[in-house]
């Protein structure tokens, strides 16, 4: 039977275990704004566990994406410490892997050519790179597809190339912001489902940003409620929903209605 699910006030996060694969320690950042300073992100405490599938959801101009790409290295923090298998972030690196909105695919290159572009330089033979590229083409259900390019594919079968070039490289940690906002909601729900049963076999550890409560509902193992003004962690809510979840469900849509609730509640 489903348990109801468990809230935590952002005062009181749950104790950081030893195994956490990324910590977030009182992580606070500001930008210069013409002359002046734009506070962006105001002591987030996070800890997240090895496999886990992790949603940070909050109204736009919360630092949903800010925050990510201090997880990703691509900005320092400005007070606080953000670690990756407890060692400080101090950049980019190859156990953390990006997803972004747009699928950012070399237009130039076929769909395989592109999956298998992060392969080079990692000493494989070019029979060792078609075969990983063909059974992650596989894997991502686009296998009759490797020799097209990203202009003769439509945009749900890019975010499965971006998906595929990011997991073929094995990264410990996925980073994906909004991956699915500019999809269709039949074809959003498929790559909701494909992600999840990547994430499944390789357990992957997910941070998942998004503004849909659906989306958040589906994927999450935890959700990371976000406020703004600057940024901050609201809640975090603890997804105890069995799966698969069935998304026409009571117990569904009251965590939705909950979900709802917290994001528009001051």
């Amino acid at each position: 039977m489903t348990k109801p699910f468990k809230v935590f006030s952002a005062g009181k996060p749950r104790a950081v275990q030893q195994s956490s694969i990324l910590e977030i320690k009182d992580l606070g950042l500001h930008f210069q704004v013409n002359g002046s300073v734009l506070p962006v992100l105001e002591k987030i405490r996070l800890a997240v566990q090895p496999g886990e599938m992790m949603c940070v959801l909050g109204p736009s101009g919360c630092g949903k994406t800010t925050l990510l790409n201090v997880l990703a290295g691509f900005l320092k923090p400005g007070t606080g410490q953000v670690l990756a298998h407890g060692r400080s972030i101090s950049g980019p690196g190859p156990d953390r892997c990006v997803v972004f909105q747009e699928d950012a695919l070399f237009p130039w290159l076929t769909v395989a050519e592109n999956i298998g572009f992060g392969l080079k330089g990692k000493g494989l033979s070019r029979r060792q790179r078609r075969e990983m590229v063909d059974r992650y083409l596989d894997m991502v259900g686009l296998l009759p597809f490797g020799g097209y390019l990203p202009s003769e594919i439509s945009g749900g079968m890019k975010q499965r190339v971006s998906l595929a070039r990011v997991l073929i490289l094995e990264p410990a940690i996925l980073l994906m912001d909004e991956p699915f906002v500019a999809l269709d909601s039949q074809t959003r729900q498929e790559m909701q489902q494909l992600l999840l049963s990547l994430w499944k076999r390789f357990s992957h550890t997910v941070v998942f940003v998004t503004h849909d409560v659906r989306e958040a509902v589906t994927l999450a193992d935890r959700v990371v409620m976000m406020d703004k003004n600057p940024g901050r962690v609201k809640k975090v809510v603890e997804i105890e929903l069995q799966r698969p979840r069935d998304p026409g469900g009571n117990l569904f849509h009251r965590q939705c209605a909950q979900l709802d609730d917290l994001l528009q509640s001051r």
